[in-house]
Parts: structure tokens; sequence; C-alpha cells
């Protein structure tokens, strides 16, 4: 996004708190990489970062940002993370990024509906042999239960900071959100 070029990201105090040197950070919903440049510099070359994106055009966008800002040690992974393995359907607001999702009820002329592919945090964290989790990032508009069902044994075993947005789910997920942490 141009409003990025002209002024950049505010910088956000949890990310020099939570993202160490040589620490590894998760942006789930990463969007264009407000969160995920953020991390990346904090962790620095010995550290890892994962930025989960599945709208493919933003995914490409995102990749570029961090080739272009120099941070190899960042990671897009172009795909919606979930409870489970698999596909989903994605709604893609065209007109306003931060509005795409899964679980998004919207659907008007500047929204198209795509098959993305679906990991758990679990899954992810196994197949990555991770040692060490510090920071989980979490704006999924309304999907933050699923993301945290699918993340139990990572959370468990790491208990990393997590911000998470709230406020656009449903109650009950809300109460499964409370529970699960």
């Amino acid at each position: 996004s141009n409003h990025y070029l002209i002024r950049p990201a505010e910088s956000e105090p949890v990310v020099a708190n939570f993202c160490p040197a040589g620490g590894v950070a998760m942006d789930v919903g990463a969007n264009f990489g407000e969160w995920a440049l953020q991390m990346a510099r904090a962790v620095g070359k010995t550290g890892r970062v994962f930025a989960f994106e599945p709208s493919p055009d933003i995914a490409d966008g995102l990749r570029k940002t961090l080739r272009v800002n120099g941070q190899t040690q960042a990671t897009v992974i172009e795909a919606a993370v979930s409870a489970f393995l698999g596909d989903a359907e994605f709604t893609v607001n065209e007109a306003h990024s931060g509005k795409s999702g899964i679980d998004t009820d919207e659907i008007g002329s500047e929204s198209r509906k795509v098959i993305v592919k679906t990991l758990s945090l679990d899954d992810f964290a196994h197949q990555q042999t991770l040692t060490r989790l510090d920071l989980i990032k979490i704006d999924v508009e309304g999907h933050e239960a699923n993301v945290l069902e699918g993340a139990e044994t990572v959370l468990e075993t790491f208990a990393p900071a997590i911000v998470l947005e709230a406020g656009v789910d449903h109650d009950h997920d809300r109460i499964k959100v409370k529970d699960i942490l």
C-alpha cells in the first residue's frame, strides 16, 4: 500500500519487548507486513519470522516488501491459519485488504471468493522443528478462535506472547478464545 511509502508504519512496542535477537515470531494474517517487517528487524539475521498471508496478491506484495528491505530471515507462507489442514473458501475484499478472511460475512461488489490452503500452527511448528516461539500476532477477522484451536500444543510448549485482535468475532468464539488461553 502506498500509504507506507509516505508514512512508515508506527512501531509496535510489543515487538521490541517480545522479539529478542535470535527469536522466533509469527505474523498470522500478515497483510502487507506492517508487523512482519518490524518482527524481522527485531529478531535479526539469527532469528526467524513466519508471515502467514492467504491472499495471493498480498502475499506476493509482502514477499517483495521483505526482499526490498533485506529481511531474508522472514518467510511468507501463502496459507490461512486455522484449526485444520486442508482448504477453505476465503473472501478477498479488493477495497479493504484488512476485511478479507475465512469467516467474513460481507460480500459485495469489491469482494471475490478464492480457495486457499489452510494449516494449523501445531502442524507447522512440528514441520519446522521449532525450539522456541516468542511472539504470535493474530489478526484474522473473526477466525481467531480457530487459529488458537490449532495451536494448543504450540501455546503449551512455548508460552509465547500473543497479540490478538478481538471484537469482530462471535460471542461463542470469544468464550472459546478465553478457554484456550
